[in-house]
């Protein structure tokens, strides 16, 4: 695991593009010809503005996808963490030990004097292995909520579950 960069853009193209993965995740699909590049930017961009934390995850030296502390308040203590795994890397552990290793990050990392204290994660209903993952490492349901519009309507009707 390591700081995402630009050097993991066409690897992020190569996994995020399977639509088995993007069903559960916020971008459009298809995953558009820039996506990778796009999501290695954003990573500097929010490392830079202290706004979140990406990081590439890796198995045996292969790229097999991300983890994230964003959508930081600093005045309130909270970010949020989001994670994914590529399609072959799945059920291999990588998505419970990223959200652990992200824990700790979240809890260490601070601006000034202000701390990361609470820590939230969504998921869909449906992402039976997500809601595992996350409650192996603590996380506890705190409410459930139905999809918009938004994403291009695709988690329209779909529920979803909070964490903390």
């Amino acid at each position: 695991m390591r700081p995402t960069d630009l050097f993991d853009a066409a690897a992020i193209q190569q996994q995020a593009q399977d639509p088995r993965l993007g069903q559960f995740l916020y971008w459009e699909h298809p995953f558009p010809v820039n996506g990778g590049t796009r999501i290695a930017l954003e990573a500097l961009k929010m490392k830079a503005e202290k706004q979140g934390l990406r990081y590439s995850l890796f198995s045996d030296g292969c790229f097999a996808g991300c983890a994230s502390i964003d959508r930081v308040d600093w005045d309130k203590g909270t970010a949020h963490l989001f994670y994914w795994v590529g399609v072959p890397f799945w059920n291999q552990g990588i998505g419970s030990w990223a959200v652990a290793q992200m824990l700790k990050i979240a809890h260490q990392w601070h601006d000034e004097n202000r701390r990361l204290t609470t820590v939230f994660a969504n998921c869909l209903e449906e992402n039976h292995p997500s809601h595992q993952v996350l409650r192996k490492n603590g996380f506890r349901d705190i409410s459930h909520f139905n999809g918009t519009g938004a994403h291009g309507g695709k988690f329209e009707g779909r529920r979803w579950i909070r964490f903390s």
